[in-house]
């Protein structure tokens, strides 16, 4: 059985999987995307990950929340995850802030 996370950690590897094979779906349709996201808060670092790999590369996804509003369980949501993610993705696992 899949569940909701299961399913997402699918699509993140599937779009991985097309990105490095510069397949034709990845290179004319994900990589013209944009994609704005409010209440960013309410989801998972994972669901956050999937946002970043459909968003078309630096300047294609808009990212909007308030933490304080957070009412999804289990997303213990902070600004500085984004950040981490958005590190991950961009390829410094370290997460060393750039100048």
């Amino acid at each position: 059985l899949w569940d909701g996370m299961d399913r997402i950690l699918a699509l993140v590897k599937s779009i991985e999987d097309a990105r490095r094979s510069h397949s034709p779906v990845y290179e004319e349709e994900i990589k013209k995307t944009r994609l704005y996201v409010d209440e960013v808060q309410d989801y998972t670092q994972l669901e956050i990950l999937l946002f970043f790999y459909i968003g078309g590369g630096p300047g294609a996804l808009f990212l909007a929340g308030d933490p304080a509003q957070s009412v999804a369980e289990g997303t213990d949501f902070r600004f500085e995850d984004v950040r981490g993610v958005g590190y991950f993705v961009a390829g410094d696992q370290v997460g060393n802030k750039r100048h």
